[in-house]
């Protein structure tokens, strides 16, 4: 490998031992010379198919190094002498439409943001434009460096990936395509994305490897912040038993969160295409009410919320509260349903639990009433009696006294019974007949 001071603090060890590894990798090429030396070399005849592939290699190249795609064509176009001046004046226009030409694609490249590079597979030099040695952060080069010295900007991590893929290419002649980091000097790391084309030369070999590469990083942070984001969405929505969707029928799609089927108790290859798949673990008693929801809402009042329970593996039940907002066609058909379930199995068994504990209050104050009603009657009747024997004026009073706080207190415990047999639905009416005026 040839030296690279500037490059050289990135050599590490362990990447010199990776890039002597990854050499071997890449296939090298022997000269033509070389092959023509070979008792076995047999040159063939250039066909059609080699030739077509020799012009896209140069018009590759021209596109690698557009300000010198003039001169070249010019070069094998020379012009003779003439002194004819239409001649020249043709000659001229011609040269200067090239020169616009190269213009105009070098222009292009620098607008579009796409670096070319040129891989030459027999030398295992690279030359490119100006854009791409400063994509992967050598803009101070001269435009040409070798194989292993591109090798070098890689970042470890992606760099069998990347050799992988363009052997990939080498080996049928085809088509490349790698994302990757590349490393700057000054440390930073910047996402490219490589796309290209191995080339054949006249005699069917793999010459050169012309690409492109493009700056995705922004790209790359994107997907990767909606990524972090997606994952703390889902962590809490399964946190709170809580999972989205959106079914769209008109367009026989179906997008949900993460933790859906889990919630409906489904597998998670189930198609949920239709309220039919949604609906295939709901208890039976719960199935027509939930069933019907979508369809009894209206066009002023679109939104529904309907509270059900599914039946799990083992046979436990998960009661679940949807509310969701529907779409419907013009011809009032539904056509689409977004909402979200929630789990609401631990408010369902607090709600038991708390009607459980009325009912017990209930019962207890129906109990207590009853029991402290009995001995009640009995002071208000020997109030009674103690008021018709002979007592004397400050007698009749304590005993008046006694007889009408114990009336008193018998209504209020009348009053507590019967409200605690409204709770516990025990209530009855006497009918009595009384005089309105």
């Amino acid at each position: 490998m040839r030296g690279w001071p500037i490059r050289s603090k990135l050599l590490t060890p362990p990447l010199n031992a990776a890039l002597h590894r990854l050499r071997s990798l890449l296939p090298t090429r022997t000269a033509p010379a070389e092959r023509a030396a070979a008792p076995h070399s047999t040159t063939p005849p250039a066909s059609p198919i080699h030739q077509a592939q020799r012009v896209q290699c140069e018009r590759a190249t021209d596109l690698a190094h557009p300000a010198q795609s003039a001169e070249r064509a010019a070069s094998r176009h020379p012009t003779a002498p003439s002194n004819n001046p239409g001649t020249a004046n043709r000659s001229r226009r011609h040269e200067a439409q090239l020169r616009r030409s190269a213009e105009f694609l070098e222009f292009a490249q620098n607008a579009g943001g796409f670096g070319v590079l040129d891989l030459d597979l027999i030398t295992g030099h690279i030359s490119g434009t100006s854009l791409f040695f400063e994509l992967i952060g050598l803009s101070g080069r001269d435009l040409t460096l070798t194989r292993d010295e591109w090798l070098a900007t890689v970042h470890p991590e992606d760099l069998e990936g990347v050799v992988q893929e363009l052997n990939a290419a080498i080996a049928c002649g085809g088509k490349y395509q790698a994302e990757y980091r590349t490393l700057a000097l000054d440390g930073a790391v910047r996402w490219l994305a490589g796309r290209g084309q191995v080339l054949m030369d006249a005699e069917g070999y793999p010459a050169r490897a012309i690409g492109t590469v493009t700056d995705i990083t922004q790209r790359k942070q994107l997907e990767d912040k909606l990524r972090r984001t997606t994952e703390s969405l889902h962590i809490a929505q399964t946190a709170a038993g809580v999972a989205t969707f959106d079914l769209d029928i008109g367009h026989d799609s179906f997008i949900s969160s993460g933790n859906f089927h889990e919630l409906l108790g489904l597998p998670l290859w189930t198609q949920l295409r239709d309220l039919n798949g949604h609906r295939q673990r709901v208890h039976p008693d719960d199935a027509q009410r939930i069933a019907r929801a979508p369809f009894d809402t209206t066009w002023e009042n679109p939104a529904y919320h309907c509270e059900y329970r599914v039946l799990l593996d083992g046979g436990a039940e998960r009661w679940l509260g949807e509310k969701a907002q529907v779409s419907r066609s013009k011809s009032g058909e539904v056509n689409r349903i977004t909402g979200a379930i929630v789990d609401i199995t631990d408010l369902k068994r607090t709600e038991a639990a708390a009607a459980a504990a009325n009912r017990a209050k209930s019962a207890f104050l129906a109990n207590v009433s009853h029991e402290i009603r009995t001995p009640m009657n009995g002071v208000i009747g020997m109030a009674q009696i103690l008021s018709e024997t002979t007592l004397d004026n400050t007698q009749r009073d304590y005993v008046d006294i006694i007889r009408g706080s114990a009336k008193a207190l018998l209504s209020v415990i009348n009053d507590v019974l019967d409200l605690s047999k409204i709770e516990a639905d025990r209530l009855e009416l006497e009918s009595i007949d009384f005089d309105l005026r």
